[in-house]
């Protein structure tokens, strides 16, 4: 196969992949426009943020479980394992979720340990609780994605997560129009089109889990599934909880309540393309067993991360920044130097992302849970250690985010390769060893 046919094949893999991940992002500037013109303004936007983050942070938990799916789902036998596992986990995260939302614990999260302010603690509780459903809708979905990624049918996977996004943006401006604004209606607006988009991806991957066949290998136990899951969901979940220190750093840096909005705004628009990066892992789980070499994943991943990076900077063009930034999000016209600023400090955010995803991909391929781990442990600690030295060496707000995110993610991907490079030569004979990382 040439070079333009192997590129080809990946893109036609990759792209509906991240756009999946990109659009669904987009969700949530979408409904910051319903939540912003709610009492308490920009500081909803904040809120809803910091709820999404911590939600999101208990979810994580169950993130690996797409990753195991596409190493162990390729029979019916699989798929009977995968589903109880799944289940597991999903009741797991649904009792989590809900033992947060006990008010004292809430407190403990959101006023204690973040240090938000009294005001900005209630809404962020508040919408906190109404995210509930969302815990168990995400997880609902995963057997049929799963599906889907295996049969390389990326585009269909797409294809439901775009009309829940035309489902949003149809909600996002009906509800503004009729005046329904606030946490509360927000919150409506990105959890009724996840339903639909459920529905779709269910219909599109039943005709392939009929068609799934007898297992020809032996399966790993239930137990050992879901240990696998969770070693790569611990990862997954150190890299949530940097967010969360994050924001708790730049809470105590000067004048959060500009810095914050601002920080959280200009993140709306670099998390989708930055989440849309991470795909690049499932781009090598998927690709790496099809004769591509290593050499071909790698450029493709450098672009890809370099292309997401300058994406999100055309929001900064004259009419376009204003439209977006200051009617859509209503962010004062006094903020646009900190936007412009965080935004281009981020730039390299997506394109270290992807070379992270790129070196859990193969950490996944090879089946070794034990060097993501131990690369996502030395982001947490990066992150929060970067976080602290911005914060006491007097960096603003909007700053201390950018500067933690790209040293964790460049110090986690060093830490993966590292550490997959010592197992594997542990045990690979050493006439066998390169061959697993050569150049072609």
């Amino acid at each position: 196969m040439s070079e333009k046919q192997n590129f080809g094949k990946m893109a036609s893999f990759y792209f509906p992949l991240a756009l999946q991940n990109i659009s669904q992002s987009f969700t949530y500037p979408l409904v910051a426009m319903v939540a912003v013109r709610g009492l308490g303004g920009p500081l909803n936007i904040a809120a809803i943020a910091q709820a999404s983050s911590v939600g999101f942070l208990i979810f994580t938990l169950s993130s690996g479980i797409v990753t195991t799916g596409m190493i162990y789902l390729r029979s019916r036998e699989g798929l009977a394992r995968f589903l109880k596992v799944n289940s597991i986990f999903t009741l797991a995260i649904f009792a989590i979720h809900l033992c947060a939302c006990i008010p004292f614990v809430g407190h403990f999260i959101f006023g204690t340990i973040m240090g938000l302010t009294e005001e900005l603690e209630r809404s962020t509780y508040f919408a906190f609780v109404l995210m509930l459903p969302l815990s168990l809708l995400f997880n609902i979905r995963n057997p049929y994605m799963v599906i889907l990624f295996n049969e390389k049918k990326t585009g269909l996977a797409y294809l439901a997560t775009f009309g829940r996004i035309i489902a949003t943006i149809t909600l996002s401006f009906v509800f503004v129009f009729f005046d329904y604004v606030g946490i509360l209606w927000a919150v409506v607006c990105l959890s009724t089109p996840i339903v639909a988009e459920v529905l779709i991806i269910r219909s599109f991957a039943l005709p392939r889990i009929k068609a799934l066949p007898q297992n020809q290998e032996r399966l790993i136990s239930i137990k050992d599934m879901i240990l696998f899951t969770f070693s790569f969901s611990i990862g997954h979940s150190l890299i949530c909880l940097s967010g969360y220190m994050i924001g708790a750093f730049a809470a105590r840096a000067p004048s959060p309540e500009i810095m914050l909005p601002v920080y959280y705004v200009v993140m709306g628009l670099f998390n989708p393309v930055a989440f849309g990066a991470t795909r690049i892992q499932a781009l090598v789980i998927g690709f790496a067993n099809d004769n591509f070499s290593n050499r071909r994943l790698r450029i493709f991943a450098l672009l890809c991360g370099g292309i997401l990076g300058i994406a999100p900077l055309v929001f900064l063009l004259p009419y376009a920044k204003d439209w977006y930034y200051c009617i859509l999000q209503r962010m004062p016209v006094s903020y646009s130097h900190y936007i412009r600023e965080t935004s281009f400090l981020l730039v390299i955010f997506p394109f270290v992302v992807a070379l992270r995803a790129y070196s859990e991909g193969w950490a996944a391929y090879h089946r070794k849970p034990v060097s993501m781990m131990a690369g996502q442990a030395v982001y947490l600690a990066s992150v929060t250690c970067g976080a602290f030295f911005a914060l006491n060496s007097g960096f603003a707000g909007n700053m201390i985010g950018p500067f933690a995110l790209i040293l964790g993610n460049m110090c986690a991907m060093a830490t993966i390769m590292l550490s997959l490079k010592l197992e594997m030569k542990e045990e690979i004979p050493p006439s066998r060893a390169g061959a697993e990382f050569s150049s072609d």
